[in-house]
């Protein structure tokens, strides 16, 4: 958002572009969520969290579901696919 900066957030956001990001199920709903929030609070303009959903949804972004058994959890470093 525009009222915050972050040198962590900020360096994720510059390599997403080329990367790929595997996302929870619940991450959808994280950020539509997030974004209404933000508008409802002023925070945002309806022109920014467009431009937000354009640029989301122009990144490689994988939502997958943990539970499955291809999957196996590296504790804080996230999820791998097996094999």
């Amino acid at each position: 958002m525009v009222d915050e900066d972050n040198d962590y957030a900020n360096a994720v956001l510059d390599i997403m572009p080329n990367a790929e990001a595997f996302v929870p199920e619940i991450w959808s709903l994280e950020i539509v969520n997030t974004l209404l929030v933000a508008e409802r609070r002023n925070r945002m303009t309806v022109e920014q969290t467009q431009a937000s959903i354009n640029w989301l949804q122009s990144l490689l972004i994988t939502i997958f579901d943990y539970r499955r058994d291809d999957w196996i959890f590296l504790g804080g470093q996230g999820f791998m696919r097996k094999g």
